[in-house]
């Protein structure tokens, strides 16, 4: 499978065959939660953030839920932000596949604030990795020095 680009209400996805996450990302094995905390001493201001997800699918044959999509909820400065993609990348057989989603949002995190991160697949897809990298206009791009992170088990 090749590379798969697309734009969505803008928030970029990208979907590959890769099974691992980039190591720039703060990142787990086995969750689809996750709280975090922009460190106090980050003197940037955070504008958007990438989600990083490794899954699989237990249904080879494709038989998938139509009445259940992928979404991603994210919870941050009293705001729930939901987004389903329209188009969602679908692993070939006893594979993986690494979906990238980047998000620019409309106000910036500072120094303290929280997010919550929640990945929701349909049930014949399983969550292998999950990350997350803050982005700043003004960092560097492998920069995840300071920040605090905790990964939740599945409730």
């Amino acid at each position: 499978m090749l590379q798969q680009v697309f734009q969505d209400g803008g928030i970029r996805n990208i979907y590959l065959p890769v099974h691992e996450i980039p190591d720039w990302f703060c990142h787990a094995t086995g969750t689809c939660h996750a709280c975090y905390c922009v460190p106090s001493s980050s003197s940037f201001d955070i504008f958007g953030f990438n989600i990083c997800v490794v899954y699989t699918c237990s249904d080879l044959k494709g038989n998938f839920e139509s009445s259940s999509s992928p979404k991603i909820r994210i919870e941050a400065k009293g705001q729930i932000l939901e987004y389903s993609p329209e188009i969602f990348g679908v692993p070939e057989a006893n594979e993986n596949m690494l979906w990238l989603s980047h998000w620019t949002l409309s106000y910036k995190l500072e120094a303290g604030d929280s997010v919550a991160c929640s990945i929701i697949l349909p049930a014949c897809f399983q969550v292998k990795k999950f990350g997350i990298h803050l982005v700043s206009p003004h960092q560097n791009s492998a920069d995840k020095e300071g920040y605090s992170i905790q990964y939740l088990p599945l409730a």
